[in-house]
C-alpha cells in the first residue's frame, strides 16, 4: 500500500516539479545537475520561527506555542547529506508525561506538575524526500529517488493505552 501512495504522490508531484528536477528523477545526472536539482526542490522550505532552547519539562505562560504546550517540544536538527531537502527540523517532546497545569496562588498565573494521566507523543507528518543514489557503474552521475518520509511537527497529549 505504501509504495501505491509512494507512486501516486510522485506522478502527483511531477506537474509542480522543475525541469532539472524531473530530468534527475528518470535519468542519471552529474553532480553539479544534481545540486541544481536539490536546491530548486529545496528552495521554498523555511526554517522553523522559533528554535527551542534546551529540552525543559515545564510550560510557559508566554513564547511560541511549543513552551506553552502541555506537551513541550523542541526542534532538532535531522540532516542527511545524500537528502533533499538536506536539513530537516524533526520536533522533540521535551517531557515522556503531560504536564498539569494547577492555579497558583496568584491570579492569572498556575504553577505547572507533571501529570499520571497522559503520555507526550510526537505528531507526525508524512512527505515526500528524494535520496541521491549512485547511477550504474558510472561513479560521477546519480539519481534522484523519491521516498516517503516522516517528520515530526509537534507533540501532543493523550491518554495512555
Amino acid at each position: 500500500m505504501a509504495s501505491v501512495q509512494l507512486v501516486a504522490l510522485c506522478v502527483a508531484l511531477w506537474a509542480f516539479l522543475p525541469c532539472r528536477s524531473r530530468d534527475c528523477l528518470s535519468h542519471c545526472c552529474n553532480e553539479n545537475e544534481i545540486m541544481e536539482a536539490g536546491h530548486q526542490l529545496t528552495s521554498r522550505l523555511q526554517v522553523p520561527k522559533h528554535l527551542s532552547s534546551p529540552m525543559e519539562c515545564k510550560a510557559s505562560s508566554e513564547g511560541h506555542v511549543s513552551e506553552r504546550s502541555i506537551s513541550p517540544w523542541r526542534y532538532e536538527k535531522d540532516e542527511d547529506s545524500s537528502r533533499y531537502p538536506f536539513r530537516l527540523w524533526q520536533a522533540r517532546c521535551n517531557c515522556p508525561r503531560c504536564l498539569a497545569l494547577k492555579p497558583a496562588l496568584k491570579p492569572g498565573t498556575h504553577t505547572e506538575d507533571v501529570s499520571h494521566h497522559g503520555n507526550s507523543v510526537p505528531v507526525n507528518y508524512t512527505t515526500i524526500v528524494f535520496f541521491r543514489t549512485k547511477c550504474g557503474t558510472d561513479p560521477g552521475r546519480f539519481n534522484l529517488v523519491p521516498q516517503t518520509y516522516t517528520v515530526n511537527v509537534s507533540c501532543t497529549c493523550v491518554f495512555h493505552k
